[in-house]
């Protein structure tokens, strides 16, 4: 009775109504997209994101470009008073010069460039009758096929400026064991004067740089960060190569330090190059 007397009370009425929405809306599963306790997220359907296909790089760079993975050296214009060799007269020049500041690997050979005894610039020409290691074989870098004695082991050596030999004293060879004879057809030719890059332009420090013809053109302009130091504004013009520049290699061309050394070298460096119709207008006057 009394529950018949809570039914027919409006208030009662609307009071189990509410109960009984209340109750289904929890005993209901959640609509899709709901925000109620306990329903499921929205499922959302990614789509798949393009794989970027790499960079096609074509060599030699034919339009403005960044490359990774650059080793960077340096070289210089060989002084003469690093040397102790006595002096010969080489083809190509009429005054002498210490025969390891001209045919050595740390001199005017292999860099290209020198400065003599007076201050004047002695650079190679052409000719090179290649290269051998200490021991006179083929395949080193340590004196070119010319212009060289060899001791009793025959091994290399030549006469210091002070007297006595490098690496022991000049023995004959079996044709001749009563004359010591120096080594070489005198292939290689130098001149004097300031040194011309293999693009035929004037060398520069910290203005030109070597290159791999195959990877840079020849008068590309190539910028390097790690030199960008308020000092270098770290822009080169691809001036010149080198036998031992291959590839993703730069070596750049500066002023001789006060004591031999072996310059910096930088592995993994990152360059923009721009070939040369883009240098000779972004900059006109780095190649010249």
């Amino acid at each position: 009775m009394k529950l018949m007397a809570r039914l027919r009370n409006p208030s009662a009425l609307l009071t189990v109504a509410v109960i009984a929405a209340l109750g289904a809306a929890e005993a209901a599963p959640a609509a899709s997209g709901g925000t109620s306790p306990g329903s499921k997220p929205p499922v959302v359907k990614k789509k798949p994101v393009p794989k970027k296909k790499p960079t096609k790089v074509t060599f030699p760079i034919s339009k403005p470009t960044w490359l990774t993975g650059f080793l960077t050296t340096e070289y210089w214009p060989a002084p003469e008073k690093w040397f102790n060799g006595a002096k010969v007269i080489a083809p190509g020049l009429t005054t002498a010069h210490r025969v390891d500041f001209l045919y050595s690997a740390r001199g005017v050979a292999m860099e290209g460039d020198g400065i003599d005894l007076n201050g004047r610039h002695v650079h190679y020409v052409s000719g090179s009758s290649g290269w051998v290691d200490q021991s006179g074989r083929r395949g080193g870098y340590y004196w070119l096929a010319e212009m060289f004695w060899r001791n009793s082991a025959g091994d290399i050596t030549y006469p210091l400026e002070g007297g006595g030999w490098s690496n022991g004293a000049c023995k004959g060879d079996k044709k001749h064991p009563k004359v010591c004879r120096k080594v070489g057809a005198k292939e290689t030719r130098f001149a004097t004067g300031a040194s011309l890059g293999a693009s035929g332009l004037p060398l520069r420090p910290y203005k030109s740089v070597a290159v791999d013809p195959r990877v840079i053109r020849y008068r590309s302009a190539v910028y390097v960060p790690a030199y960008d130091n308020g000092r270098v504004d770290g822009w080169f013009c691809a001036a010149d190569t080198g036998g031992a520049i291959v590839g993703r290699h730069l070596d750049v061309y500066r002023p001789a330090p006060a004591q031999p050394a072996s310059g910096y070298s930088l592995k993994g460096q990152r360059i923009r190059v721009l070939p040369p119709g883009d240098a000779r207008v972004v900059y006109p006057f780095l190649c010249r």
